[in-house]
Parts: structure tokens; sequence; C-alpha cells
């Protein structure tokens, strides 16, 4: 199935070495950045996608995808523009591409020679993708005005036109667009919007009017129009396929220190230098009879397929044939001088632990760490030791108190070690997946039974505070709002000492909203909560149950709007069980997590639903208690 977004996948770790330098001169000098969509362009130039990465004030990742243009003649590099998104295209010499707007929707957007952008579509239409119907006429998939659907636009016009319900937009070629709708791939005439249906071809790439797909290790070619299927001449190998447009890249993850690739369009197939070592081929394009590619580096130092992580990736002119040896970074680039003490420390204090470093949006750079022969169960003391110490020896090495460190045991509980600026100290969290607990000793105060609600032009705010410092504290305010001067003042505070507070406020002109904010001394302290802490610990206490009975383990749960969302990991060897093993795994897992109906308060009848994610695969398996599906 075709991707337009690349993303992280937290599956296993492992730790690997230090490669040599490629040969030769073949890559250009840029600095290390994630790269995607590599595209040649008709000006000449090299187009693709880079991460930028940009940290908030408490180091959490917000990342942008800024589209970059490369000039081979004067060896530059430029920004297009910021906040872009695949696919590249281009349509009468100028390209064509997505960008984020502020209106929180994806535009179409039309980039002219001199760098001046043309929005093609209103912000009413959130764009996922688009195609080159034809010289003056491009085909998206859109939602946001009904239905998500595929519309015609036509450049002389400027004014697209519904063309078919569809969920996703494949390709389009020789006059006819080609959705999957379902499990139906929707064949539509432009000129006539005659449909015909033909069935889709699970884990294929679309490449004009075919479908790329694979029948065990041999590539094939499916017209969707003939219904004819013919192999690729290809060797057979564990190929996975990646959409590149007109062309389709059959690649392989490392294996034995070597990645395989080729190229296959029009039905045949163009064979690639083998690359050496950890890293991997991800994506091409042909330049001035020349094909360059992304050259992706082990930067997560994951255990599996490179090509599945945002991985670190180079701009490289590939020879015509034979190996070229690349090295693999285990950490990012700006980490690789402190890479060795790192690992050095790793084998000092835990000899058959793994570790990977992870930058993923909305988080801050984290050193995940997988202690293989080391099993917690529910000793949260010293899981919080373990994780303190493992911070302390090892993730220290980075030099950075804001890198976080991540645990995980054997058993699949979770401690979590990290340093925030806000708040000017460390916490460790332990638990398994999202279900984690926090400890008294990390925090000064303590709240329970919390109401802060806006109601009728007024503010209530009442509750209880109590103090898990181990002195008298004095100087205390209660902030219940945005208003400065909707404050409960408490004189002082004695050791462990609990006191209810409630009171209620006017709302001002200002319209301020409601919220609550411990002040000691005026600033800020953030406060346990007590009854989210009795929900985590039931939480904990129940997906403990679920594993030793499963195997399936806790990566996260999501409770809106009286619906239960549960996110469930296994490992490979899940696959190897047959499929009765499988289903009542998934379903006895279900059964387990029902429980979170009653910890969240929810009716007996609050739809659940588990999904089942194997590691090192694509695998995937939903269970809503009715019908098991896998993708």
């Amino acid at each position: 199935m075709r991707r337009v977004a690349v993303v992280l996948v937290l599956l296993a770790l492992v730790a690997c070495r230090r490669g040599r330098k490629p040969d030769g001169d073949m890559c250009l000098a840029l600095p290390a950045a994630i790269r995607t969509q590599l595209t040649a362009g008709p000006d000449g130039r090299l187009y693709w996608l880079e991460r930028a990465r940009d940290y908030d004030f408490d180091a959490e990742l917000t990342g942008v995808n800024r589209l970059v243009r490369y000039d081979l003649r004067n060896r530059r590099a430029e920004v297009v523009f910021d906040d872009a998104g695949a696919p590249i295209r281009f349509i009468g010499g100028q390209l064509l591409a997505l960008r984020h707007s502020h209106s929180g929707s994806w535009t179409l957007v039309l980039l002219a020679g001199d760098l001046h952008t043309q929005e093609l579509t209103s912000s009413s239409l959130d764009v996922r993708d688009v195609e080159v119907l034809d010289a003056h006429t491009v085909v998206f998939l859109a939602e946001g005005v009904g239905a998500r659907a595929v519309y015609v636009l036509g450049l002389d016009e400027l004014k697209p036109y519904h063309l078919v319900d569809a969920d996703i937009l494949l390709s389009a070629s020789g006059g006819h667009v080609f959705a999957r709708k379902g499990d139906d791939v929707l064949v539509v005439d432009v000129k006539t919007r005659a449909i015909s249906k033909v069935p889709y071809i699970r884990k294929s790439e679309p490449q004009g009017a075919s479908l790329v797909h694979l029948d065990g290790e041999r590539v094939l070619v499916h017209d969707m129009l003939s219904h004819e299927t013919k192999p690729v001449e290809l060797a057979a190998r564990k190929w996975k396929l990646v959409y590149q447009g007109d062309t389709t890249l059959a690649r392989t993850a490392p294996s034995g220190g070597r990645s395989y690739a080729s190229v296959v369009a029009n039905g045949r197939a163009t064979a690639l230098p083998t690359i050496v070592g950890r890293a991997s081929i991800v994506s091409t394009a042909e330049l001035d009879r020349r094909t360059w590619a992304l050259i992706a580096h082990n930067t997560t130092n994951y255990q599996g397929d490179v090509g599945e992580t945002d991985a670190e990736a180079d701009v490289c002119a590939l020879p015509a044939a034979g190996d070229v040896t690349v090295p693999t970074r285990v950490v990012p680039a700006r980490f690789a001088d402190r890479s060795q003490p790192l690992f050095d420390a790793l084998e000092a204090t835990s000899p058959t632990a793994t570790l990977q470093f992870i930058d993923a949006d909305g988080a801050p750079p984290t050193v995940s760490l997988h202690l293989l022969k080391e099993s917690a169960g529910s000793d949260l003391a010293a899981m919080r030791k373990r994780a303190r110490d493992l911070e302390d020896r090892v993730t220290r090495q980075l030099r950075d108190p804001e890198i976080r460190t991540d645990v995980m045991f054997a058993d699949r509980r979770r401690a979590v070690y990290r340093w925030r600026r806000d708040r000017q100290r460390s916490r460790i969290t332990v638990g398994m997946g999202d279900a984690l607990l926090s400890d008294r000793e990390d925090y000064d105060f303590e709240v329970s039974k919390v109401e802060n609600e806006r109601k009728d032009g007024k503010i209530t705010c009442s509750g209880t505070l109590r103090n898990l410092t181990h002195r008298a504290l004095t100087g205390l305010d209660i902030k219940c709002s945005g208003n400065r001067n909707h404050l409960i003042h408490i004189d002082k505070m004695e050791v462990d000492e609990t006191r209810a507070f409630s009171q209620t406020f006017e709302i001002s002109e200002d319209g301020e909203a409601a919220y609550l904010e411990v002040l000691l001394d005026g600033k800020p302290s953030e406060p346990r909560d007590a009854e989210q802490e009795e929900r985590d610990m039931a939480a904990f206490t129940l997906a403990t149950e679920a594993f030793a009975a499963t195997g399936l383990w806790l990566d996260y749960h999501a409770v809106r709007d009286d619906d239960v969302v549960v996110s469930l990991l296994t490992d490979i060897d899940f696959l190897e069980r047959d499929a009765a093993a499988q289903e009542a795994a998934i379903k006895a897992a279900y059964e387990q997590y029902t429980g979170l109906r009653a910890i969240y308060g929810l009716p007996a009848t609050a739809p659940l639903h588990v999904r089942v994610r194997v590691q090192l695969s694509d695998a995937v398996f939903r269970y809503d208690g009715s019908r098991l599906a896998s993708d």
C-alpha cells in the first residue's frame, strides 16, 4: 500500500558496531538529517523532504518536514518551503506538493520557478494525496466536504470537482484514475466517469495502471485494465516494495551485512548496487542518466528493517553495479562522538541489554533500553532504583539532562526517568505501557477530590491538598484559573498535613478558563493526582494479569467519549502460533481489558477496541468483541 509519510516504528532493540566510510566520493556533502521522497525535477535538480528538529521548552520534539532542492551545478541546497508533505510531483515543469496550512488542513501548492507558491485548494478541503493525470490536470484525495473522495483539478480553471468517493488514491494513467474503496480498486474513466471494479491486491504498490505485488519471494505486476499478471525477473528474496510514482523500489532489509535493491518499471527490474553494512537504499531517482538514492543509516539502532524507521539518510549517486560499503551510525550523527562511551557504559552495567535512541514527535530525545535478562515483577521501588542507576551510568554519557531514559524489563514492565526544566527536577514513573505510577517522593503536593468547573458565570474550585514533603511549608496558593486574583491562600501546612479547600470566583470580562495550579512561594509546583494514581495502579494490575495470561503486553490505552481503545504488543513468535491459538490469546486479553470500563466509571456496554501489533513485522490484529480482523 502506497505511503506518503514515514512513521517511526518502535519495536525491538539491538546494538551494532560502527562501520567503515563509504566507498569513494559518492554522497553529497550535507548535514545529517532524516530524509524521504527523493525526486528528480525537470529543472535538473534533486528534491526531497527533510525533517527539521524543533524542540519546545520541555525538550519535546515538534518536527517539521521541509521541501529541499539541490542544484548539482553549484552544489547548493535550499529550502523551498516548510510544513511540506508527500508526494512531490511535477506538472508542466512546475512543482506540485502538499503544504500544511495555518488552518490545520493540507493544501495543494504549485511552485513557480522564482519560488513563489500558489495554493490550488481551499482550506475547506484537507488534501491527503495527489497524482498528475495529464499535462494540465491533477487528481487529488481530500476530505472535509462530505466523505473522503478523489477530485479532479484542471490548472486552466482551478476549480476542482468531485470524481468518486474513495479511501485511498492509488494512481492516474491514460485518462484513468485508480482508487481504493474497501477491498476494491475503482477504475474510473475521467472523461466518461464510467467506473469498474477490480479486486485490490493486499500489500501491493501502484504504478500507473498496474499493481506491483509480492507472491512469497517473487515480484509480480498485475495490470488493472487487462487483468494480466506477469512476473518480474528478479532473484527470489524477501523483497519489500516502496511506492515511487512511475517506478517501484524493491528492496530487502539488511541481513547478513547486505541489503539488495532493484528499481521496477514497466514490468522490468534494474538491479542497484548491493549495500554492505546495516544501511539500506530506501528511495531512488533518475537524473542525468545517473541513479541517485537515499541511503538510510541505522541511527535508531533498530533490530528490524531500517527502512521502517525515521532514519537519517544520505543523498548518494550510485555506481552502476557492485558493492557499496556504508557505515551504520547507531545513534544520530550529533551524538556519534559520544556513542562509544554510551555503549561501553551499557556493557559494563548490563551486558545483555540493548539500546535504541529515539527522536519522536511529542516526546523528548530518548535513550530506550531493553533489559533482556532482568525481570521486575511488581517491585516498583526496585524498578525506580534500576532506572535511576541506568540514567546515571549510561544516558548521562550523552551530557544532556533533558534526554529521557526509558527502560523495558524482560517481563515488559517499564520505568521512565525524566528531568524537566519546567519543574527543575527529575521524576521516575514505573508500570507497563502508559499505565505508569509516580513516586510521592518526587512531588511536594498531592491533590484529590478536585472540582474545578466554570458554570453560570462563576468558577468553583474545591478539593484537598496534601503536603508530601518532609518539612512544614509556608506561602502556599492554589490558583483556580487564568485570573491571578483567583487564589486560595494557605499560610502554612505541616508535614503530611491534608487540607480541604473550596472557593467560588466571579468570572471577569476577560472570560478566564478554569484550571488548577499549586504555587509555592509564587512558583508553580505540579501536584500528584491521587485519583489518577489509583486508576493507573488498577490499569497496571490489569495489564500484568493480561500479560501473564496471554503474552500480550500493554502499549497504550485511551478513553474517549465512552469508547475504550487498547493497543497491545507481542513478539514475532506470536505469528508461529496457529490461528486458533492467536485468536484465543487476543480474545482472552480482550476479556481482561473489559475491566477498564469499571476503572474509568464507564457503562458495561461501552465499546472496547483491542489492537495487537506484532513486533518486527507489519502484522496487526483487531478485535471489538465480535469480529477478529487482521492486516
